[in-house]
C-alpha cells in the first residue's frame, strides 16, 4: 500500500531493459503478469503450472484472491499483449530447460517450498532453472532490481508496487473505483483509493472539472 506505484509507463521501460537470459525472461513474465493480474506477492508466487490455460484468445490464469475470497478467480490475458508474450516466453524456457514441469495440484502453501516442479515462477541460477518456486520476498527483489536498472531509486518500491501500479494506471485510464475493485480483488472501493496514487497535473480533465464545464455551458445558454 505504501509502496511507490510501478505504473504502466515505468513498467514498460523496466521490461524493455531486462536482458534476454533465463532470469531476465522470468522477471519479465513475473512483472508483467503481476501487474496484469494486480496480484499480491503471495498470490503470484502461489501460481502453479496447472493454473495456466492456453487458449486461442490468450492465457487464462486460475488464481486465489487469498484476502477476499476462498474461490478461484480467472485472470484473462489476451493474445498479443505484452503480458501474454512474456508469459509464453517463460513457459517456452521452462519447457526446454530440462526442469520438472508437473501439473500436480500442489496446495498453495506448498508451492514455493516444494521441488516437485509445480511452481510457475522458479528460482534461477545462470542458465539453470530450479524445480523450486520463488518465495514471496523474492518478488520485491525482482521489482527493485528492475527499477534500479532504470537509474531510479528503488528504496520505495516493493512487490506492492505492481498492485498499486495497476490501480493507479486503471484510475488514470478512466476506470471507476468499483471496476478496479473487481479487477484486482480488493475488499472495497475505500481500499482501492489507498492504492491509487494520483498524478494528475493541475487543470487536467477530471469529473469535477467536467461537471463545472457543464455548468458553465448551461449558464452561457442563458445569455
Amino acid at each position: 500500500e505504501g509502496a511507490t506505484a510501478l505504473t504502466a509507463d515505468l513498467l514498460a521501460k523496466a521490461l524493455a531493459e531486462l536482458p534476454d537470459d533465463m532470469r531476465g525472461i522470468r522477471d519479465r513474465a513475473l512483472l508483467a503478469v503481476g501487474f496484469a493480474g494486480a496480484f499480491r506477492r503471495s498470490e503470484l508466487t502461489a501460481l502453479r503450472l496447472c493454473d495456466v490455460g492456453i487458449h486461442a484468445q490468450g492465457i487464462r490464469i486460475a488464481a486465489m484472491r487469498r484476502k477476499t475470497s476462498s474461490d478461484e478467480v480467472y485472470i484473462d490475458i489476451a493474445a498479443g499483449t505484452l503480458a501474454e508474450e512474456a508469459l509464453t516466453a517463460w513457459l517456452d524456457v521452462l519447457a526446454t530447460s530440462g526442469t520438472k514441469m508437473s501439473l500436480k495440484a500442489t496446495t498453495l502453501a506448498e508451492v514455493a517450498a516444494s521441488d516437485n516442479g509445480s511452481a510457475l515462477f522458479r528460482r534461477t541460477a545462470g542458465t539453470a532453472c530450479s524445480n523450486c518456486g520463488l518465495s514471496a520476498a523474492s518478488v520485491s527483489l525482482v521489482v527493485k532490481r528492475a527499477v534500479d536498472a532504470l537509474g531510479v531509486d528503488s528504496k520505495s518500491f516493493s512487490a506492492h508496487s505492481l498492485r498499486s501500479g495497476f490501480a493507479t494506471t486503471a484510475a488514470e485510464s478512466g476506470l471507476s473505483a468499483m471496476e478496479i475493485r473487481d479487477a484486482g480483488g480488493w475488499r472495497s472501493v475505500v481500499t482501492v483509493d489507498r492504492y491509487v496514487q494520483h498524478r494528475r497535473d493541475f487543470g487536467a480533465k477530471t469529473a469535477r472539472s467536467q461537471v463545472l464545464d457543464a455548468l458553465r455551458q448551461e449558464i452561457n445558454k442563458l445569455g
